[in-house]
């Protein structure tokens, strides 16, 4: 309470009292100005009791505005502040996209740092004339017309064809499973034609790589024997964690005789070709046979290391050829 409203109660206070008195001593005129004194004391106080509650809802207004103008400061800020951390995320997503495309990058330039290594190491003279007697057997075994489908490069070589047909004709299976199509998936039908049975199954995640060597087989009258079916690469759960393989269904697979891990290439991620044998070895018959190419490259050594230890009856052959490895189950 300020000091004007103090004095102004305390003239009131006395007035009141100073009527009184007037009252009981039966002073009319005196009672009379105190009446008019306590009226205007009345009136002086709501006065300033009314420029006070102007004052305050004055206060108040302004408070209001100042609120309003916080509240538009900071949602103006709040925008601010969203499109910048969606500028930061598209920032983000373009250099996870740019890491990303550069790790698939390297992983194929190495791959083909490797294949140009093995190809200039198997040109060699002496592991050159090997290749060569190879392929040279391999054609002197079967009458093949018209072009012949490219060997060496992504494809296995002409030793490891030769193993795999000589393999063939000793065994005879009689269901065939090759993971990557190509140069092998014809031969293997060649193999399986002469010997009067058996049937190929080559899983494939490229669609045009498929249609590629359905081609070749068509051409060659092989697709009653080879079948190229067409599985993109997946998500696929092995004693390891998750990796990108084929998408199909072991169940509906087998019994296999004979397993080709040639596939998929080592640029879809490390260890590539390791789900092969999580995903397949319940569906290998007794002592079936499973070759896998591309044995002087890390992961693949990798990958075997990682069955022989997981799969109890799985051992090696002793059959290793610079570039593959032939491991039996059973």
């Amino acid at each position: 309470m300020g000091a004007r409203s103090l004095a102004v109660l305390v003239v009131i206070a006395v007035a009141a009292v100073v009527g009184v008195i007037a009252a009981l001593l039966d002073r009319t005129d005196v009672s009379l100005v105190v009446v008019v004194l306590l009226l205007a004391g009345t009136a002086v106080l709501a006065l300033q009791v009314f420029r006070r509650a102007g004052a305050a809802a004055a206060g108040v207004r302004d408070a209001g505005r100042e609120v309003r103008r916080l509240r538009s400061e900071l949602a103006r800020h709040d925008k601010r502040s969203a499109a910048n951390v969606r500028m930061v995320r598209r920032e983000l997503l373009r250099s996870h996209t740019a890491v990303t495309s550069l790790g698939t990058e390297v992983r194929e330039l190495r791959a083909d740092i490797s294949s140009v290594r093995s190809t200039v190491d198997a040109s060699r003279p002496g592991k050159l004339l090997t290749q060569v007697q190879a392929l040279e057997q391999i054609r002197d075994k079967f009458h093949v017309p018209g072009p012949l489908p490219d060997v060496g490069g992504w494809a296995l070589d002409p030793t490891g064809l030769l193993w795999l047909i000589d393999e063939i004709e000793r065994r005879r299976p009689a269901y065939v499973v090759e993971c990557g199509s190509g140069t092998s998936t014809f031969w293997i039908a060649i193999a399986l034609r002469q010997n009067g049975q058996g049937q190929v199954v080559s899983l494939e995640h490229h669609r045009k790589f498929a249609e590629r060597t359905r081609s070749v087989l068509a051409r060659h009258g092989l697709t009653d024997v080879a079948e190229i079916r067409h599985a993109p690469l997946v998500a696929t759960q092995t004693p390891r964690g998750n990796f990108r393989w084929y998408d199909i269904d072991p169940e509906h697979i087998g019994p296999i005789d004979l397993l080709v891990v040639d596939g998929p290439p080592g640029t879809m991620g490390p260890l590539a070709r390791y789900p092969a044998l999580p995903s397949l070895h319940r569906a290998l018959t007794p002592g079936a046979c499973i070759l896998v190419d591309d044995m002087h490259r890390v992961d693949e050594k990798e990958a075997v290391k990682h069955w022989l230890e997981e799969i109890p009856k799985l051992r090696r052959s002793g059959y290793m050829h610079e570039s593959s490895e032939v491991l039996v189950y059973g």
